[in-house]
């Protein structure tokens, strides 16, 4: 019987990943072939408070960083941000939409 490794998969965990890939129809899995990150797919991203109405554009550089710091997915990244205006004013701020636009648009 094969023991079964971290870094190994089967074929009914192939088969889990490509029907989880199909139906979420998002990049949430990471790939087969040379791996990058999503957040990497982007050119910029705005963000909007639904709270307070503040909006802002998250530049090339500021996406480059939180890459670096180990977020990779657009998921991962939205579970970071806040509105700092709601803070200041004593709310959570987590009511933050984010809206990527993709390179080549």
């Amino acid at each position: 019987m094969a023991r079964w490794t971290p870094g190994s998969r089967s074929g009914i965990h192939e088969n889990i990943l490509r029907t989880n890939r199909a139906v979420l129809g998002m990049s949430l899995w990471a790939e087969e072939g040379p791996w990058r990150p999503e957040l990497s797919l982007f050119r910029a991203i705005d963000m909007r408070c639904d709270d307070c109405g503040r909006g802002k554009r998250m530049q090339p550089a500021e996406i480059r960083q939180h890459v670096a710091n180990g977020v990779y997915s657009l998921i991962g990244l939205h579970d970071k941000l806040h509105c700092m205006v709601c803070r200041a004013r004593g709310g959570l701020g987590k009511n933050v939409s984010v809206y990527p636009i993709k390179r080549g648009e």
